[in-house]
């Protein structure tokens, strides 16, 4: 089993949930570090007030343009390997390999499997409270044997 958060053994769909939690963090940092520090973009007929936002955020309020580049490299290249990881663990999920009516027939299998061991575990019960009556009920005559207590 892969190795996630530490753990020494950690089965596929945790492996394959974390990844996705990794992989929805970075595209909440992602989309922050955009709207924090990128510049506007003039939309059609709205070029005198776009201009205006330029000029001001390029007047110190924007990042070293170098930095911002490579934020963004950072932030797309962790974003592919994410998305990599992800598409790998879910090749590592068991039964990948099978056709949608192969798993659907091996759910109806382990389902009977569910009902025979539900019924075996019925069974089962039932000897125990069985058994769990009559050793009660033995322990009161050994209690009232012990005591010297007879019947009224």
């Amino acid at each position: 089993m892969a190795k996630v958060s530490g753990d020494d053994d950690v089965d596929a769909v945790t492996v394959v949930q974390e990844a996705v939690d990794r992989l929805a963090h970075i595209l909440f940092v992602s989309v922050g570090s955009l709207q924090r520090d990128a510049l506007p973009v003039p939309l059609q007929g709205e070029k005198e007030h776009s201009a205006r936002i330029l000029k001001t955020r390029s007047e110190g309020q924007v990042r070293d343009p170098k930095a911002f580049a490579e934020m963004l490299e950072t932030l797309a290249k962790d974003l592919v390997d994410t998305s990599r990881s992800i598409d790998e663990a879910i090749d590592q999920l068991p039964h990948m390999d099978k056709t949608k009516d192969q798993q659907l027939e091996m759910i109806a299998e382990l389902e009977k499997e569910n009902v025979t061991s539900a019924e075996e575990l019925n069974a089962k019960v039932e000897v125990a409270a069985e058994l769990l009556s009559q050793v009660r009920e033995t322990l009161q005559t050994v209690a009232k044997t012990k005591l010297n207590i007879t019947s009224r």
